[in-house]
């Protein structure tokens, strides 16, 4: 096609190989390459026979030689070789990060099997602390409740009248509102004093005396004669004697308010068992109780079947007004 100005490449090709009999990879490359070239250069022969020398030059210099294909191939592996390269140092440094993000949670699985030991340790340990917690609060309790045996609070009596001299003013008070009678040896009274805390204003409610007396037995005496007594009246005013109790104690008892007053209400005989067990009578029967709500059943349900005509009439008379 170019009119001998430039040598056939299949014969270029062929005689190279000629020279260089050797198989090598470069040697099968080119061979192919030739192969390939002598076809294409053979249907461009018979589709360029009626173009003209113009045209054909053209097409020929369009198509690739082996040393762009060489190129190219050249080209395509450094890019790949370069992006391999890259990848790899980035597989590489997600490696390392893997490894110790997967040390620091192998440290952080021992630091918690040690914590939950220890955790598991400590709550045993509070359990068994408060359980002698409760224990020694019942022991504390019930000492608390034995050095109160022989005290009781005297409410009612108002400031000053004592003037000065409690104990003697009690021991002369007691047979005095109680009768004499009933203390024949006189009231030995150990301490008293007024409840510590401040003086009220004047007309405000006078403090409570607190008396300790010598013999526990005076003291029940007392307890029971004031609630015989119902109302207790000195200078023209009301007296009320109750038993010295721990808070504890009264605060298991106020539990019981709501149904003292329907025991009030319905005129019945009620008290409490140490340390707050409710104790009523009802038609010459006494019951205790430990719970409020069981103690309320147990007299809604009595008043309003085996009661008699009298308590319910109170009953239901107090419940109407």
């Amino acid at each position: 096609l170019n009119k001998g100005k430039t040598k056939n490449p299949q014969t270029y090709v062929w005689s190279k190989l000629r020279e260089k009999p050797e198989k090598t990879e470069e040697n099968e490359l080119l061979l192919a390459s030739a192969a390939n070239e002598q076809a294409v250069a053979e249907e461009l022969a018979d589709s360029l026979s009626s173009c003209s020398e113009s045209e054909a030059n053209l097409t020929v210099k369009a198509i690739p030689t082996t040393a762009d294909l060489m190129h190219a191939i050249t080209t395509f592996r450094a890019t790949v070789d370069n992006k391999f390269t890259e990848l790899s140092s980035k597989i590489t440094a997600m490696q390392t990060t893997l490894a110790t993000v997967t040390g620091k949670v192998c440290e952080m699985e021992d630091v918690l099997n040690d914590q939950g030991e220890r955790i598991t340790a400590l709550e045993s340990l509070c359990k068994e602390l408060l359980k002698n917690q409760d224990l020694h609060h019942k022991k504390l309790d019930d000492l608390v409740s034995r050095s109160r045996r022989h005290t009781i609070r005297i409410l009612g009596i108002a400031e000053g009248t004592e003037k000065g001299r409690p104990q003697d003013f009690i021991t002369d008070l007691i047979p005095s509102i109680l009768g004499k009678d009933n203390f024949a040896s006189g009231v030995l009274v150990d301490c008293a004093h007024r409840a510590p805390r401040p003086k009220p204003a004047v007309g405000g409610r006078p403090r409570p005396f607190i008396v300790r007396l010598l013999y526990c037995q005076t003291r029940d005496l007392i307890v029971r004669l004031a609630a015989q007594t119902g109302t207790i009246q000195f200078n023209q005013a009301k007296v009320y004697i109750f038993p010295d109790l721990s808070p504890d104690v009264l605060a298991l008892r106020r539990r019981f308010e709501d149904v003292c007053k329907r025991c009030r209400a319905a005129n019945l005989h009620f008290g409490f068992l140490h340390r707050a067990r409710f104790r009523v009578t009802l038609n010459g029967e006494t019951s205790t109780f430990d719970k409020p709500e069981e103690a309320m059943k147990f007299i809604d349900r009595d008043l309003s079947k085996d009661a008699s005509f009298f308590q319910r009439f109170i009953y239901f008379k107090n419940r109407i007004e």
